[in-house]
């Protein structure tokens, strides 16, 4: 039996190792948390740091490839093990795509759409550089950060001089990447996968909604003109090439309304100015909802290319939309508990139309963190949207199992 590895024991990781086992190979989880989602649905788990270069090498030399559930492994860690296992995406892949400013430099260089952006190493550096960006600036960690955290939203001139002034509360570490705030009409994100014989398949656009920076809903398909649609996955296409993706990776998409004088690292579309805002090279957050929508799934598509079975091309499973809505801590916090196992779906018995729940078994709910998500289907986007959130808005103001 094939034993596949997985860096990362979170719900990304517990849903890669479902799709693993039921292609008949067996998923092992490396994860420094006991308690990860992943480690509970497993055999093999291993609970040691990212730098125990030793627990790392030994894992790795029980697998016969290996993958990670998210981009923030340390990549010195495993670049510098002993072991021969492959691990896909590549490890240059995950040096770049773990480092906003290496990020950046490959779109850059490859003339992919960009935000305007400057790098700077400390405060003096900061400051000289400013005057090339137009307010509002995002000020940005260039590792790390995730769902919002390590940025800083600075409107005006004012924001930034009272932020330099107690730079070393109100900044990220250094370096930080300093990036143009742009005019946002939406974001949308596009997943492809390549596989090492050569199949690349790319799944529909997700259109996705963002609250307190933080993916709240992903409707698919999006609400866009096909011709933008097209122009979308073209580009997630050639990113996944020029990156050498072998392995799944999502594109995150700006979409602005195109102005007089915007960004000349902008991709210009009839009305719209589209930019790549980052890159996830593994299971995304807006790709759950294709275990519902797509003939496909994402986690589905990544095992496949781990286990050398042929990939197909995904197609939507139905007419109309799907909605994805993420279920976050607070719900259970306003049911009363930060218990886990204590939600209470008892409201979701008299639901009038068909959803789908996923939840991950954390133990612990706390604000903002994600605690599982529902997907639901209409005939419109508004329509299935507008589902969804009825759906979460049950579960909510319910006491909590006791």
């Amino acid at each position: 039996m094939k034993q596949i590895g997985i860096l990362g024991g979170g719900q990304l990781g517990m849903l890669l190792a479902q799709s693993i086992v039921r292609l008949g190979a067996e998923a092992l989880i490396y994860d420094p948390e006991p308690e990860a989602p992943a480690s509970r649905t497993v055999r093999t788990s291993v609970h040691a740091s990212w730098q125990d270069r030793e627990s790392l090498d030994k894992f790795l030399s029980k697998c016969d490839k290996a993958t990670y559930e998210f981009e923030n492994i340390p990549y010195e860690s495993l670049a510098k093990l002993s072991h021969s296992t492959p691990i896909i995406p590549s490890l240059d892949v995950l040096r770049i795509t773990q480092n906003r400013a290496a990020e950046k430099e490959f779109l850059r260089s490859n003339e992919l759409p960009y935000v305007p952006y400057f790098v700077a190493d400390n405060v003096s550096s900061l400051e000289k550089q400013i005057d090339q960006l137009s307010f509002p600036v995002i000020i940005k960690s260039t590792t790390g950060g995730y769902d919002g955290k390590g940025q800083v939203f600075l409107q005006n001139k004012e924001d930034f001089q009272k932020t330099i002034s107690r730079a070393e509360k109100a900044l990220p570490n250094f370096p930080v990447i300093a990036e143009q705030a742009i005019d946002l009409y939406m974001e949308v994100s596009c997943i492809t996968a390549h596989s090492a014989k050569g199949e690349k398949i790319v799944f529909p656009v997700f259109q996705n909604i963002h609250s307190n920076h933080i993916l709240d809903t992903t409707v698919v398909p999006a609400d866009i003109p096909a011709n933008l649609t097209n122009t979308v996955q073209n580009l997630a296409r050639q990113a996944t090439d020029k990156l050498g993706v072998i392995g799944i990776l999502c594109t995150e998409f700006f979409i602005s309304h195109k102005k007089t004088g915007g960004a000349k690292s902008a991709f210009s579309f009839d009305v719209f100015d589209l930019y790549i805002n980052e890159f996830a090279p593994r299971p995304h957050n807006s790709g759950h909802i294709t275990i519902s929508s797509c003939s496909l799934n994402q986690f589905d598509a990544l095992a496949r290319i781990l286990l050398d079975v042929p990939l197909s091309q995904p197609f939507l499973a139905k007419a109309g939309y799907f909605c994805m809505a993420n279920l976050l801590g607070d719900i259970w916090i306003e049911q009363g508990t930060t218990n886990g196992d204590k939600i209470n779906l008892i409201n979701l018995a008299d639901c009038p139309y068909p959803f789908e729940i996923i939840l991950y078994g954390k133990e612990q709910a706390l604000p903002g963190r994600k605690m599982g998500h529902l997907i639901s289907h209409a005939e419109s986007a508004q329509e299935a949207k507008e589902r969804a959130l009825k759906i979460r808005d049950k579960l909510k103001n319910t006491p909590c199992l006791k």
